[in-house]
């Protein structure tokens, strides 16, 4: 079985498992139930909407990806390492770096400039 109907039979039997649990103690009369009745459904529609969520952001990388013209690999020649900010409040441990220049694998004459 794969991760995501796993993961799905996992939220789906979590959920039922609370909204049992939920329903049981309602019927003794107990507001502890009926907070807990409706934080089930809250998970359930959370699980639900968050499903959809991330199963619609994978379908939109796999069609961007579908549609996306193949791109030519460039190798890195140049790159210019900036000096450090002292007025930042957080300052970084690894030095930032610009890339300047790139070359085409195939074309050395082919060359991607940054500026």
């Amino acid at each position: 079985i794969s991760y995501r109907p796993l993961m799905a039979f996992v939220m789906l039997f979590t959920a039922i498992f609370v909204i049992v649990i939920g329903i049981l103690l309602s019927d003794k009369y107990t507001k502890v139930g009926y907070y807990l009745k409706t934080i089930a459904f809250g998970i359930v529609i959370g699980m639900l909407f968050h499903g959809m969520g991330v199963n619609l952001l994978l379908n939109m990388n796999h069609w961007l990806a579908s549609r996306t013209p193949v791109r030519k690999e460039y190798r890195v020649t140049d790159i210019r390492f900036l000096k450090p900010n002292k007025l930042a409040r957080y300052r970084t441990i690894l030095p930032e770096c610009r890339i300047l220049k790139a070359i085409d694998q195939d074309n050395p004459d082919d060359c991607l400039y940054f500026h």
